[in-house]
């Protein structure tokens, strides 16, 4: 069907082909009845098949449109008129590659023990929360005696007496603070997190394949074959030679290091715990105890300022102690150990070294 141009429309709708296509169409009227004659039925002449292939290329041809057509084609997309046919669905245009989308997991329970002890998320990686106030001996006592039974099943015989836990386990000292607040960090870090933890695997088995010469040199088919009794007394009594200037000249010791000194007198039932810094200066070794510098030489001495400060006992009436084995070594907040160990460790280097 041939589409109307505008300029047709125009004319039908200001009548200027109204009438003639009126007469065309009432040129019988006035006539009898018995003069209109019904006209022949229209026959088609027959087509060859050559001729229907021609005829359908060419109702398939483009047409020639006009300025005009293309104009009237643009006004009747606006108002809607032209039908382009059923709409197809489109299928997903996201680009998963680039997009922050990511595929929905099974739902997780925050409330489930795995999610508090291992989850990144979890409220105990909060470090606005104190452990310290909730590791408390009536927290522990709000479990049943199951449960209670449980943990204490975990503790190494020394925190156990009778087969239960000791109450002074409670007692939070600056060891258990310094555990909590690793945990939480390590909590936070999703350290614990399965992932993580795969990955720590895979880690140490890689070490455990890596060739470590010394391990091969020193290998014992039985623990103990190549211990020396001699060499090892030769190195506790070398050992016993050393002192804090030693432990400064092979740095072990840094200026500014803190010293804490802790020990628990079951005579009085009392534990002392004090922090002091020692420094070296143009070769003198001080402390600084209660705001003062205190020149010392050993780390007896160190002990005589903590505990006549301390008021618990008469001056210099104590229990005698070794008291290298009093001190922990803190560095920049870290711990490095205890004091006598690190004497221990330091003398078999230097053993070694002097080819003693």
């Amino acid at each position: 069907m041939q589409r109307l141009t505008k300029a047709q429309k125009d004319g039908w709708e200001d009548g200027e082909y109204g009438e003639g296509e009126e007469k065309a169409v009432d040129s019988t009227e006035g006539l009898p009845d018995t003069a209109v004659e019904p006209s022949p039925p229209v026959t088609s002449p027959r087509r060859s098949s050559r001729q229907k292939t021609k005829n359908v290329a060419d109702s398939r041809a483009p047409e020639t449109r006009t300025e005009e057509d293309v104009s009237d084609l643009s006004q009747d997309v606006s108002d809607g008129e032209v039908w382009r046919g059923p709409k197809r669905n489109k299928r997903s245009n996201i680009d998963f590659a680039s997009t922050n989308y990511q595929p929905k997991g099974p739902e997780i329970d925050e409330d489930s023990t795995d999610f508090i002890l291992t989850n990144a998320k979890s409220p105990l990686a909060d470090p606005n929360v104190d452990w310290t106030k909730l590791f408390t001996l009536e927290n522990f006592q709000s479990f049943s005696e199951e449960e209670q039974a449980e943990l204490a099943a975990l503790l190494p015989p020394e925190d156990l007496e009778g087969g239960a836990v000791r109450d002074s386990l409670f007692d939070v000292d600056e060891y258990l603070e310094q555990t909590i607040k690793r945990f939480q960090f390590q909590l936070s870090n999703g350290s614990y997190e399965p992932k993580a933890l795969d990955e720590s695997v895979r880690e140490v088995e890689k070490k455990k394949l890596a060739y470590d010469e010394w391990k091969m040199e020193n290998f014992e088919d039985v623990w103990g074959d190549k211990f020396d009794p001699e060499m090892s007394d030769a190195i506790a009594k070398f050992s016993k030679t050393l002192g804090l200037m030693n432990l400064f000249e092979g740095g072990v010791l840094l200026d500014g290091d803190e010293l804490l000194y802790k020990k628990k007198f079951a005579m009085i039932d009392e534990t002392i715990e004090e922090r002091v810094k020692i420094f070296l200066d143009s070769g003198n070794i001080s402390v600084e105890y209660d705001n003062k510098r205190h020149d010392i030489t050993n780390p007896t001495q160190i002990e005589t300022l903590v505990l006549n400060g301390s008021g618990l006992f008469g001056r210099n009436k104590w229990p005698n102690g070794n008291a290298w084995k009093t001190m922990g070594v803190y560095r920049d907040g870290k711990c490095l150990g205890q004091l006598s160990i690190l004497r221990d460790d330091f003398a078999v280097r230097e053993f070694a070294r002097l080819g003693l």
